[in-house]
Protein backbone atom coordinates (compact mmCIF):
# COMPACT_ATOMS: atom_id res chain seq x y z
CA UNK A 1 0.00 0.00 0.00
CA UNK A 2 2.04 2.70 -0.96
CA UNK A 3 1.13 6.40 -0.19
CA UNK A 4 -0.80 5.26 2.76
CA UNK A 5 -0.68 6.28 6.19
CA UNK A 6 -2.60 3.85 8.69
CA UNK A 7 -4.92 6.29 10.89
CA UNK A 8 -6.71 4.90 14.77
CA UNK A 9 -8.52 7.39 16.19
CA UNK A 10 -9.50 5.84 19.57
CA UNK A 11 -8.19 6.66 23.30
CA UNK A 12 -10.66 4.43 25.26
CA UNK A 13 -8.30 1.30 25.35
CA UNK A 14 -4.98 1.96 24.89
CA UNK A 15 -3.44 -2.02 24.97
CA UNK A 16 -5.95 -2.98 22.37
CA UNK A 17 -4.41 -0.11 20.20
CA UNK A 18 -0.78 -1.39 21.07
CA UNK A 19 -2.41 -4.93 19.51
CA UNK A 20 -3.89 -2.89 16.87
CA UNK A 21 -1.14 -1.01 16.13
CA UNK A 22 1.13 -3.74 15.98
CA UNK A 23 -1.02 -6.31 13.57
CA UNK A 24 -0.94 -3.38 11.53
CA UNK A 25 2.31 -2.80 11.25
CA UNK A 26 3.20 -7.02 11.01
CA UNK A 27 1.19 -6.59 8.19
CA UNK A 28 1.72 -3.36 6.45
CA UNK A 29 5.46 -2.46 7.28
CA UNK A 30 5.97 0.47 4.72
CA UNK A 31 2.91 2.41 6.24
CA UNK A 32 2.94 5.29 8.83
CA UNK A 33 0.66 4.65 11.42
CA UNK A 34 -0.81 7.58 13.64
CA UNK A 35 -2.33 6.96 16.29
CA UNK A 36 -5.00 10.06 17.96
CA UNK A 37 -5.68 9.07 21.25
CA UNK A 38 -6.53 12.62 23.41
CA UNK A 39 -10.10 13.16 22.10
CA UNK A 40 -11.69 10.41 25.09
CA UNK A 41 -14.69 9.08 25.22
CA UNK A 42 -16.85 12.03 23.50
CA UNK A 43 -18.35 11.14 20.48
CA UNK A 44 -19.32 14.04 19.07
CA UNK A 45 -15.44 15.39 19.38
CA UNK A 46 -14.41 11.74 17.51
CA UNK A 47 -17.02 12.99 14.93
CA UNK A 48 -16.03 15.68 14.27
CA UNK A 49 -12.58 15.22 14.20
CA UNK A 50 -12.97 12.38 11.67
CA UNK A 51 -14.94 14.70 9.54
CA UNK A 52 -13.02 17.75 9.27
CA UNK A 53 -9.73 17.56 11.35
CA UNK A 54 -8.29 14.36 9.58
CA UNK A 55 -6.13 15.79 7.41
CA UNK A 56 -4.11 17.17 10.44
CA UNK A 57 -2.64 14.00 10.62
CA UNK A 58 -1.49 12.72 7.49
CA UNK A 59 0.29 13.82 4.27
CA UNK A 60 0.19 11.11 2.29
CA UNK A 61 -1.65 11.01 -0.67
CA UNK A 62 -4.65 8.46 1.65
CA UNK A 63 -5.00 7.48 4.83
CA UNK A 64 -6.32 4.19 5.73
CA UNK A 65 -8.77 4.97 9.06
CA UNK A 66 -9.00 1.98 11.11
CA UNK A 67 -10.43 0.93 14.47
CA UNK A 68 -10.90 -1.82 17.21
CA UNK A 69 -13.49 -3.38 15.18
CA UNK A 70 -12.67 -2.20 11.72
CA UNK A 71 -9.16 -3.14 10.11
CA UNK A 72 -7.71 -4.88 7.11
CA UNK A 73 -8.33 -8.73 7.09
CA UNK A 74 -7.44 -9.82 3.68
CA UNK A 75 -3.96 -7.48 2.99
CA UNK A 76 -3.43 -9.74 -0.33
CA UNK A 77 -6.92 -8.03 -1.69
CA UNK A 78 -5.75 -4.68 -1.47
CA UNK A 79 -5.44 -2.48 -4.97
CA UNK A 80 -3.82 -0.01 -5.89
CA UNK A 81 -6.71 1.39 -8.28
CA UNK A 82 -8.31 2.07 -5.07
CA UNK A 83 -6.12 4.84 -4.31
CA UNK A 84 -7.69 6.79 -7.43
CA UNK A 85 -10.49 7.38 -5.30
CA UNK A 86 -10.94 9.77 -2.96
CA UNK A 87 -13.21 7.69 -0.33
CA UNK A 88 -14.32 4.11 0.11
CA UNK A 89 -16.04 2.57 2.96
CA UNK A 90 -18.21 -0.50 3.42
CA UNK A 91 -21.50 -0.34 1.56
CA UNK A 92 -24.30 0.85 3.40
CA UNK A 93 -27.83 -1.23 2.76
CA UNK A 94 -30.12 0.41 0.09
CA UNK A 95 -32.29 2.68 2.44
CA UNK A 96 -29.78 2.95 5.51
CA UNK A 97 -29.38 6.43 5.46
CA UNK A 98 -33.45 7.60 5.22
CA UNK A 99 -34.05 4.76 7.87
CA UNK A 100 -31.75 6.82 10.38
CA UNK A 101 -33.47 9.85 9.55
CA UNK A 102 -30.62 11.15 7.34
CA UNK A 103 -31.66 12.65 4.05
CA UNK A 104 -29.38 11.14 1.67
CA UNK A 105 -28.60 9.41 -1.30
CA UNK A 106 -25.23 7.61 -0.63
CA UNK A 107 -24.44 4.19 -0.12
CA UNK A 108 -20.52 4.06 0.30
CA UNK A 109 -20.34 4.11 3.13
CA UNK A 110 -18.98 3.24 6.65
CA UNK A 111 -16.11 5.12 7.99
CA UNK A 112 -15.24 3.50 10.56
CA UNK A 113 -12.93 1.35 8.43
CA UNK A 114 -12.20 3.79 5.52
CA UNK A 115 -9.92 4.85 2.37
CA UNK A 116 -9.62 8.66 2.66
CA UNK A 117 -7.67 10.76 0.56
CA UNK A 118 -6.27 14.22 1.38
CA UNK A 119 -7.44 16.06 -1.26
CA UNK A 120 -10.90 15.01 0.47
CA UNK A 121 -9.88 15.32 4.11
CA UNK A 122 -8.26 19.06 3.38
CA UNK A 123 -11.84 19.80 1.62
CA UNK A 124 -13.28 19.01 4.24
CA UNK A 125 -11.33 20.91 6.85
CA UNK A 126 -12.91 24.00 5.15
CA UNK A 127 -16.44 23.20 5.81
CA UNK A 128 -18.28 23.97 8.69
CA UNK A 129 -19.31 20.65 10.87
CA UNK A 130 -22.57 19.72 11.17
CA UNK A 131 -22.89 17.01 14.11
CA UNK A 132 -23.71 13.68 12.89
CA UNK A 133 -21.50 10.71 12.85
CA UNK A 134 -18.64 11.30 10.94
CA UNK A 135 -19.25 8.64 7.47
CA UNK A 136 -22.91 10.47 7.48
CA UNK A 137 -20.87 14.17 7.01
CA UNK A 138 -18.41 12.70 4.52
CA UNK A 139 -20.03 10.32 2.72
CA UNK A 140 -24.09 11.84 2.42
CA UNK A 141 -24.33 15.23 3.43
CA UNK A 142 -20.77 16.09 1.44
CA UNK A 143 -20.72 13.69 -1.22
CA UNK A 144 -22.88 15.97 -3.98
CA UNK A 145 -20.47 19.32 -3.10
CA UNK A 146 -17.32 17.11 -2.94
CA UNK A 147 -17.83 15.63 -6.33
CA UNK A 148 -19.06 18.84 -8.24
CA UNK A 149 -15.15 19.83 -6.72
CA UNK A 150 -14.03 16.56 -8.69
CA UNK A 151 -13.35 14.27 -5.76
CA UNK A 152 -14.23 10.42 -6.62
CA UNK A 153 -16.53 8.23 -4.09
CA UNK A 154 -16.76 4.51 -5.16
CA UNK A 155 -19.87 2.26 -6.17
CA UNK A 156 -20.83 -0.24 -4.11
CA UNK A 157 -19.81 -3.07 -6.70
CA UNK A 158 -16.15 -1.69 -5.80
CA UNK A 159 -16.28 -0.72 -2.10
CA UNK A 160 -18.09 -4.28 -1.48
CA UNK A 161 -14.26 -5.38 -2.47
CA UNK A 162 -12.51 -3.30 0.26
CA UNK A 163 -15.02 -3.75 2.92
CA UNK A 164 -18.05 -4.73 4.87
CA UNK A 165 -20.17 -4.36 7.22
CA UNK A 166 -23.73 -4.93 6.21
CA UNK A 167 -25.00 -8.23 4.74
CA UNK A 168 -26.32 -6.27 0.90
CA UNK A 169 -27.14 -7.63 -2.22
CA UNK A 170 -23.30 -6.80 -3.89
CA UNK A 171 -21.50 -9.51 -0.89
CA UNK A 172 -20.41 -12.23 -2.11
CA UNK A 173 -19.60 -14.64 0.86
CA UNK A 174 -16.60 -16.54 -1.53
CA UNK A 175 -14.85 -13.38 -1.92
CA UNK A 176 -13.29 -11.89 1.51
CA UNK A 177 -12.92 -8.32 1.27
CA UNK A 178 -9.78 -6.64 2.13
CA UNK A 179 -11.47 -5.47 5.48
CA UNK A 180 -14.38 -5.24 7.64
CA UNK A 181 -16.47 -2.69 10.23
CA UNK A 182 -18.42 -4.07 13.16
CA UNK A 183 -17.87 -7.36 14.58
CA UNK A 184 -21.14 -7.57 16.04
CA UNK A 185 -22.45 -7.72 12.29
CA UNK A 186 -19.45 -10.16 11.47
CA UNK A 187 -18.71 -12.32 14.13
CA UNK A 188 -16.48 -14.30 12.06
CA UNK A 189 -14.03 -11.52 12.22
CA UNK A 190 -12.75 -10.38 15.77
CA UNK A 191 -12.28 -7.18 17.46
CA UNK A 192 -9.33 -6.02 18.78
Amino acid sequence: MKEVTIVIVEGRFPERVKMLSDYLRDNFPHCPIRIKSDLGTDKKMYDRFCAVGLGDLFNTSHCLVCQLDGYPINPSAWKDEWLEYDYMGAPWPVGWLELHKYPYQSRVGNGGFSLRSKRLCDALAKEEFEQMPDDVFVSGKMRPKMEEAGLRYCEPSEAILFSKEHNVPEYDSSVIPFGFHSSIINPQWKSF
